[in-house]
């Protein structure tokens, strides 16, 4: 066994002074047997860590040894040796020198490259053992890369489709274990693209993780040591996730009914559990290469709307699922289901709705009159209009507006419409409207649809609006009407 030789500062050694120290030193009073082995190393010596002063939380190498008298030395060193740091030092601090040769070399699994382990010295003497607890820690960080990065890392994945539809994407990983007893676990982490990490720990050296499919994915892989210390991590590894590749069936019954400006197209889906939608291809000619996608279907029919009456289309289908496969045409590549628009005939329309014949081309005609009538005082009003048919049934549909002048605001009046057969004086349409004018106002349109029943040749109708304002010289009314009759 060999003990320290026990020196104390004589004199405070700062931090700043330089290392190696050739002119400041530190001044020390030694006392004990072993003070005469202290004396002037080598700086090859020195260099190589022979003689070692030991103050506070600094290790430093000593060279010259200079002899002041009274037990008092200066010893000049290179400073911070063994990955301690340059620190200040008063006073009364202990100074405690050994050679390297003499030191028990400690040896043990916890000491690793690039981690920081934590001492107790405990003190010893024939009389008594310092109980453990009042010791201070003493912590040291050792030198070199450690056990560095995972390697080997390598990823695979796979996908299933189950059998509610959904698909099941996983990612696996492996890589190269380390041997060594430190390591306890590993930390791994995956990050979907633009997304954030993701980790856990596992005692292996392989994970998995359930992922969405068709997504890239990275994965990295860390060493965790038994003190829970973290290694650097690994290189990140990228991969794409699974999804399913197996297309869905055929559609199958497909048809394809014509009605007016419709073609109604069905089928049947295929009984794929992850089937997505139907797509509705069509054709003017019966040939796929000509075909345009014209609906997405989430169901079993379309209705193929704002086509011209009897003209023709052709038709395929095709399901795509949620992964994206698409299955093949109903039809094949080439031919097509036909379906052709109808032509209007007597079944078209309700029972009754038509009791003699089909509308034929040009049978609704219009005739439109308008005129205005504000000449003059007078609250009434009128405009006569003529109406001449060859037959059948007349409908007549006016359109009668207007404008009281000379009134004031706030007051209300009335005005009534009529509309009489000239010839007969027959009225067929009166009403009475309410209204609260500006100075000058116009009232609102009025629109009437009168049936004017069967007749043939010439009648006249006169059209009129009375105004209520009796208190009022003289107001001028002005009255505009147009007139279209419609006849079948």
């Amino acid at each position: 066994e060999h003990f320290a030789v026990r020196s104390v500062l004589t004199a405070a050694y700062a931090s700043t002074v330089a290392t190696p120290d050739t002119t400041v030193g530190l001044q020390v009073s030694m006392t004990g047997l072993d003070a005469a082995t202290i004396d002037t190393i080598s700086s090859q010596d020195q260099a190589n860590d022979t003689l070692l002063a030991f103050v506070n939380g600094e290790i430093m190498s000593i060279g010259t040894v200079t002899p002041l008298g009274g037990g008092v030395y200066k010893l000049f060193p290179l400073r911070a040796r063994f990955n301690t740091s340059q620190q200040n030092h008063a006073i009364g601090d202990e100074v405690w020198l050994i050679r390297r040769d003499q030191l028990k070399a400690l040896t043990n699994t916890s000491f690793v490259a690039a981690l920081t382990r934590y001492f107790k010295l405990q003190p010893k003497t024939l009389r008594a053992t310092v109980d453990l607890s009042l010791c201070s820690a003493i912590n040291y960080s050792f030198t070199g890369n450690g056990l560095g990065a995972v390697a080997g890392l390598a990823l695979t994945t796979a996908a299933s489709l189950q059998t509610d539809g959904s698909i099941l994407a996983k990612v696996f990983a492996s890589w190269t274990a380390f041997t060594d007893p430190e390591v306890a676990l590993y930390e791994v982490g995956i990050q979907p693209a633009g997304g954030t990490w993701d980790n856990k720990t596992v005692s292996s050296n392989t994970a998995d993780w359930v992922v969405l499919p068709n997504v890239v994915y990275s994965v990295r892989v860390r060493a965790i040591s038994i003190y829970g210390e973290r290694f650097p991590w690994s290189t990140t590894a990228t991969i794409t996730s699974a999804k399913d590749t197996t297309a869905p069936g055929v559609c199958t019954g497909l048809a394809a009914v014509g009605a007016l400006r419709v073609i109604q197209v069905s089928w049947t889906n295929p009984t794929d559990t992850d089937l997505n939608y139907i797509e509705v291809w069509e054709s003017s000619t019966n040939n796929i290469s000509a075909a345009a996608l014209i609906a997405k279907v989430y169901t079993t029919s379309f209705a193929r709307a704002g086509l011209s009456p009897g003209v023709t289309r052709y038709y395929w289908v095709r399901a795509v699922d949620t992964s994206g496969n698409i299955g093949t045409y109903s039809s094949g590549t080439t031919a097509g289901v036909a379906g052709t628009t109808q032509l209007t005939g007597t079944s078209d329309l309700d029972t009754y709705a038509v009791q003699s014949q089909n509308i034929a081309p040009g049978a609704i005609t219009g005739i439109a009159s308008a005129g205005a009538n504000d000449t003059g005082g007078g609250q009434l009003k009128t405009i006569s209009v003529a109406l001449t048919t060859s037959g059948g049934t007349v409908l007549l549909w006016g359109n009668l507006s207007g404008k009281v002048q000379g009134c004031s605001s706030g007051v209300s009046f009335s005005i009534n419409w009529k509309v009489k057969e000239t010839g007969s004086g027959t009225t067929i349409y009166s009403q009475s409207v309410d209204y609260w004018p500006t100075a000058s106002t116009h009232f609102p349109n009025r629109c009437i649809a009168l049936a004017l029943g069967n007749f043939t040749g010439t009648k006249t109708f006169e059209f009129s609006a009375q105004c209520s304002l009796n208190w009022v010289t003289s107001p001028a009314v002005r009255l505009d009407v147009f007139v279209m009759e419609m006849k079948k």
